[in-house]
């Protein structure tokens, strides 16, 4: 049977995969295009893990730290999961390099971006 914390890591990709999805993760905390109520999704978490109450008491050396460990990883994921998705590609690529894309308000999701002036040339085509 494989351990809990390994199988978290394999699914996050990853030691690499998990420092990417914390920063993604404070990137988008400190944002303030999300809404408060999903930034108290991973505030839990970390309350959870400092918290004295646990489902698995600390004084149990291992098991009684992963259950903090798999509640904060889950709180960062489903945080993550919560937030707009327009917004989480909006940080993953800037995290990556390349520039935002343009109406990053959420006209990439669909909706409307007022004020944005597009310059474009047009020819007519008769049939």
């Amino acid at each position: 049977m494989r351990l809990p914390l390994m199988m978290l890591l394999q699914l996050a990709g990853g030691v690499t995969g998990v420092v990417q999805r914390l920063v993604l993760a404070w990137r988008l905390f400190r944002d303030g295009r999300v809404p408060l109520l999903t930034k108290a999704i991973p505030a839990a978490g970390v309350a959870y893990a400092v918290s004295p109450l646990d489902v698995i008491p600390d004084w149990l050396i291992g098991p009684g730290h992963i259950d903090d460990v798999v509640v904060a990883f889950l709180g960062v994921w489903f945080f993550v999961v919560a937030c707009p998705r327009w917004l989480v590609e909006e940080h993953r690529r800037a995290m990556s390099g390349f520039p935002p894309r343009s109406g990053g308000d959420g006209a990439a999701a669909g909706g409307k971006s007022e004020g944005e002036v597009v310059d474009v040339e047009a020819r007519v085509v008769e049939r």
